[in-house]
């Protein structure tokens, strides 16, 4: 079998897989091609996931959930707020739209927490954090924009809104990342490259 990357912590692998189920009917128009499902498990975080491959090839043609991978490189972020948002891309990938943009929501949150904001509305946090100079004028836009995602995942009337679309959980996702990639990871990447430079000289 070929080797495919795990849709929770994103790691190159060649999975243990148990059980198999025939998709009879051409699912994905190809004649002649055997197509099985199997639930695989990822040797890396050992979270389990459907995947679909040929049988003639052992190639991996799809998988559920789509949860969108690679968040575990983000250095510097605090557990809590780390966990907020893996299980909000969690809930996400099983398509449950307005869980994952709340806990996106619950991550920005936690970093105002974290950064000392006072225990106010989100809406005030954000503004603090800029008012203070710990985020720009510009990400504080970004980071309301994940507070309206996650008010209408809350909040049926909030908006005027009664669903989250696909697209919205998506969006909130970028801008959580976006968000958490300026407060800690930058930081912590420019601090490391400032070590490796001192340690080189020394």
């Amino acid at each position: 079998m070929h080797s495919v990357e795990c849709p929770f912590c994103g790691v190159l692998h060649v999975p243990n897989r148990y059980g198999e189920v025939h998709l009879a009917g051409d699912p994905f128009g190809w004649p002649g091609v055997e197509v099985v499902a199997q639930v695989a498990i990822c040797i890396n975080c050992e979270r389990p996931y459907l995947i679909v491959i040929t049988r003639q090839t052992g190639e991996v043609v799809d998988y559920e959930p789509k949860v969108t991978p690679h968040t575990s490189a983000l250095h510097g972020v605090p557990k809590d707020v780390l966990d907020d948002l893996h299980e909000g891309e969690r809930a996400r990938g099983y398509g449950l739209h307005k869980g994952a943009v709340m806990l996106f929501r619950r991550a920005v949150q936690g970093s105002c927490y974290d950064k000392k904001a006072p225990d106010v509305r989100l809406l005030d946090q954000i503004d603090w954090l800029r008012d203070k100079g710990i985020i720009t004028r510009e990400l504080a836009e970004v980071a309301h924009e994940v507070r309206h995602f996650g008010n209408a995942g809350a909040h049926p009337d909030a908006d005027g809104l009664t669903a989250v679309a696909p697209e919205d959980a998506e969006q909130a996702w970028e801008f959580t990342v976006a968000f958490l990639d300026y407060v800690y990871v930058l930081p912590y990447r420019v601090a490391e490259a400032k070590l490796k430079r001192a340690s080189a000289k020394s």
